[in-house]
C-alpha cells in the first residue's frame, strides 16, 4: 500500500510542476477544493475507506486532510476511485496480492 501511495503522490507532484508552468501556482481554487473534499468524504463514508484516507494523509506527511493542497487531494481522490472501482467490479484490491 505504501508503494501505491508514493506513486500517487509522485504523480500529483509531477502534475503540480507541469501546471505551474501554465498558471501561477499560488492561485487557490476553493470550489474545486470543496468538491474534492466532498467526493473524498463520500467515498470514505460509503465504502468504508476512512483508514485508507488516513494512511494516505500520513504518507503525504500531514496530520489531517485539511492541510493537503488541491493537487494532493486530487491524487487522493483518484487513488480512492481505484479502490471503489475494484469494489464495484468485485475484484481484489489493486494494491494487494490476489486473494483467490
Amino acid at each position: 500500500m505504501k508503494t501505491s501511495i508514493d506513486g500517487a503522490l509522485a504523480a500529483a507532484e509531477a502534475a503540480r510542476q507541469e501546471a505551474c508552468l501554465e498558471r501561477p501556482c499560488s492561485t487557490p481554487f476553493p470550489i474545486r477544493r470543496r468538491n474534492l473534499m466532498a467526493q473524498i468524504g463520500l467515498k470514505a463514508k460509503h465504502y468504508g475507506l476512512s483508514d485508507e484516507v488516513q494512511a494516505f494523509v500520513y504518507a503525504a506527511g500531514y496530520r489531517v486532510i485539511q492541510e493537503m493542497d488541491n493537487d494532493q487531494l486530487d491524487a487522493l481522490n483518484t487513488w480512492l476511485a481505484q479502490w471503489v472501482d475494484s469494489m464495484q467490479t468485485a475484484c481484489d484490491s489493486p494494491y494487494t496480492p490476489p486473494a483467490r
